[in-house]
């Protein structure tokens, strides 16, 4: 099946580039992970497994640093994620827990919706919008969201306006989303 790699900070010295789609086995390791818990919420669920070896001591922190595993890994309760997912944390896989073909374009909606919650989540913890933030970690809000970024990357204001105000669409709407 296909799923997504996405390279350290050290790894993208020598291979530049944010994630790449590879072809990994229905026997691969990455299927026994637990999904992060946001990707769980929005009905979209994805597992995450570490590619790299232990580093040495004198490997340079700065080099195994990967942002986008850190922010997949958020916590809804927190909106921060566990501490193995903070710091070192290498290269990984991402692929769906269902064993189906992860498309490069929903593992970026998917990564760029948690960051976008869990940056509410952070800063705004229990206030009335980190609250509500919370409330919006359904497949529903995802789907919306989705629809909003693709009308923005095409540079659709007018639509984009219309859109932003328009509720929510209901789940099966967007074929995109439907597998």
């Amino acid at each position: 099946v296909y799923a997504v790699s996405l390279p350290c900070a050290g790894e993208k010295r020598t291979n530049p580039g944010t994630y790449t789609l590879i072809t990994i086995p229905l026997s691969h390791d990455i299927f026994f992970e637990r999904p992060v818990p946001v990707s769980t919420a929005i009905e979209f669920p994805l597992v995450v497994y570490k590619t790299y070896s232990l580093p040495t001591v004198s490997t340079p922190k700065s080099l195994l640093e990967n942002d986008i595993a850190t922010t997949l890994n958020i916590e809804p309760s927190t909106g921060k994620a566990p501490a193995e997912w903070q710091s070192r944390v290498g290269g990984i896989i991402v692929a769906r827990k269902d064993k189906q073909s992860l498309d490069i374009r929903h593992f970026e909606g998917v990564w760029m919706y948690i960051d976008m919650i869990g940056h509410k989540l952070k800063l705004e913890g229990a206030t009335e919008a980190g609250l509500r933030a919370k409330g919006h970690l359904t497949k529903k809000d995802l789907v919306h969201w989705w629809k909003l970024y693709e009308i923005q990357a095409r540079g659709d204001r007018e639509a984009y306006r219309k859109m932003n105000k328009a509720p929510p669409v209901e789940v099966g709407e967007s074929e995109d989303w439907a597998s």
